[in-house]
């Protein structure tokens, strides 16, 4: 089932320059797809469009075979949750267990069933004991986890995660991807769209879209792209930290070819 549909999707801002040309793809449900371009590339502008946030100048966005437009945009944005790369832009309450209420008081949930839901999703995220917490007090990681459960407990068929590791350190990148890689085993159905330039994280996902001057150029499967070093040089990327391990072990006589994480890589070289 085709979860999300893009057809012949273009987009310029006020100065005419166009962000988003002429592209199109669509996201079947269930399925975690990393959408990996550099700065300016469009990736953003195409996480607003999705959501409804703008509008195309020209195309069709169709969320569950529904065409996507300004008059049923609030219903359909109910469907998605966005997480964006500054936590801090997103956090409005007092406490993190206020932040979590916040949108659930938005879609009128009932007061005495709200507790439940954010307990639920604090757990879920690790965060539980940080729940009476000042998210000012709370480390990067930390803050993008509370974004992350404020986000699920609105019950979203599709969460989009906008350079929601940009920001933090290797040791939250990894935590965060990790997060997200349980999330689905927890909700076999949700739809998980990540929007991002580091080639990392794009590993984490089931298919790879790259994006560059706002066109679809590249797909599929992130293993197989990135193991085509003319393909990554021709987009302008660069191979993940783990490609490089791999190559170097290689070249000093290690078997690798079965590893596929860092774990497995340190299993290798201490045997």
């Amino acid at each position: 089932m085709k979860k999300i549909e893009v057809k012949g999707l273009s987009f310029s801002y006020n100065d005419g320059k166009q962000v988003i040309d002429n592209i199109s793809f669509s996201i079947e449900e269930s399925k975690h797809i990393c959408l990996l371009g550099n700065n300016g590339s469009g990736k953003s502008t195409l996480s607003k469009l999705l959501m409804g946030l703008l509008y195309p100048n020209e195309g069709e966005i169709f969320i569950d075979g529904e065409l996507l437009t300004s008059k049923n945009a609030s219903l359909l944005r109910q469907k998605m949750a966005l997480v964006f790369q500054n936590p801090d832009n997103q956090f409005v309450g007092a406490t993190v267990e206020d932040d979590v209420a916040f949108g659930l008081e938005n879609r009128l949930v009932e007061h005495d069933k709200m507790q439940p839901i954010i307990d639920k999703f604090l757990d879920l995220v690790g965060m539980s004991k940080f729940a009476k917490s000042e998210p000012s007090n709370l480390s990067g990681g930390q803050k993008q986890r509370v974004a992350i459960a404020s986000a699920l407990a609105l019950s979203p068929e599709i969460l989009i995660l906008d350079e929601a590791t940009s920001m933090l350190d290797p040791k939250g990148k990894r935590e965060i991807n990790q997060l997200i890689n349980s999330l689905k085993k927890e909700n076999p159905k949700l739809t998980i769209i990540s929007i991002t330039h580091d080639v990392n994280e794009a590993l984490y996902s089931d298919e790879v879209l790259i994006i560059s001057s706002g066109k679809i150029i590249e797909g599929g499967n992130p293993e197989e792209f990135f193991k085509n070093k003319q393909l990554v040089n021709e987009n302008k990327l660069d191979q993940p930290f783990i490609f490089k391990i791999k190559e170097g072990l290689q070249s000093l006589g290690y078997d690798v070819d079965s590893s596929n994480n860092i774990d497995d890589l340190v299993n290798v070289i201490c045997q």
